[in-house]
């Protein structure tokens, strides 16, 4: 007698049509989590504009393109690139998801390096504030 074990998909089992559910839901559950919280699904101004070119001012990042979709697409396209050298055998999600992490790690980076602030600092300093970190923080920029 034999006994057929059905083990849990694993992600390379899984189609692109399921991905596609995957991350609409992630996304989903992020804007419904920042809706709780008392952000505005659109900008304030009550209006989505498909591009916003004034830098300085409260729409700008609150529209679907500005100035900075310039910077957000070849770094996407960059990083997800270097997966492809890096993880030649990893399924594409792999590649994604590890491309999305190596790019918000250079980014946080960046920031602590030049503005001396970014959201792991913020973090740390909301939960336990370290003198030795606001001091810092108050330092000039080193790049």
């Amino acid at each position: 007698m034999t006994v057929e074990h059905n083990a849990a998909p694993t992600a390379s089992d899984l189609s692109t049509w399921h991905w596609m559910v995957i991350a609409g839901g992630l996304l989903a559950l992020q804007a419904s989590i920042l809706f709780a919280m008392g952000r505005l699904p659109i900008c304030a101004c009550g209006y989505v504009k498909l591009w916003h070119g004034v830098v300085l001012s409260s729409e700008n990042s609150q529209h679907i393109a500005d100035w900075y979709t310039f910077s957000y697409v070849p770094h996407g396209f960059l990083f997800y690139g270097a997966t492809w050298l890096l993880l030649p055998k990893a399924p594409w999600p792999v590649r994604l998801i590890a491309a999305t992490v190596a790019l918000a790690i250079l980014f946080e980076l960046i920031l602590v390096l030049h503005i001396r602030d970014s959201l792991a600092l913020n973090i740390i300093m909301l939960i336990h504030p370290v003198e030795a970190i606001r001091l810092w923080q108050a330092g000039p920029p080193i790049i």
